[in-house]
């Protein structure tokens, strides 16, 4: 057998090996973002739901405001794209990232949005509900 066919098949072996680590690396790195979503949603969802079965929780837990940033405002004076408001119309908890960290969103009482600002999601939740 001549050199160059082999030359030739390792190259293919090179090129299909360089494909499979593409789609894999790819593949990795699309599911590691939505497992990161789901993460950054589903933890503050026991604090949110808390907040959201009070009609008075920006009075009530005023001290969240200095803390976490928590806000009761309308949909209106937010810039939310319509698939995040379509998901707090369905009662969805939604998490968007801030440079300052996550910012998490819940429908409220009477149409109104709850937003708190996380740094650390995992240290800050924990804190706010203890």
């Amino acid at each position: 057998m001549p050199l160059m066919f082999f030359l030739k098949l390792y190259a293919r072996f090179a090129a299909l090996v360089m494909l499979v680590l593409v789609v894999c690396v790819a593949l990795f790195v699309g599911v590691n973002s939505v497992r990161s979503q789901f993460w950054h949603e589903r933890f503050p969802e026991p604090l949110m739901r808390w907040l959201q079965s009070d009609p008075d929780a920006a009075e009530r837990y005023h001290w969240l405001g200095t803390l976490y940033d928590f806000e009761v405002t309308s949909p209106d004076e937010l810039t939310l794209s319509p698939v995040t408001l379509e998901r707090l119309g369905y009662d969805q908890i939604v998490s968007l990232a801030s440079p300052a960290g996550y910012r998490i969103l819940a429908a409220g009482p009477g149409g109104r949005v709850l937003q708190m600002e996380f740094d650390d999601p995992y240290q800050e939740v924990a804190e706010a509900v203890a």
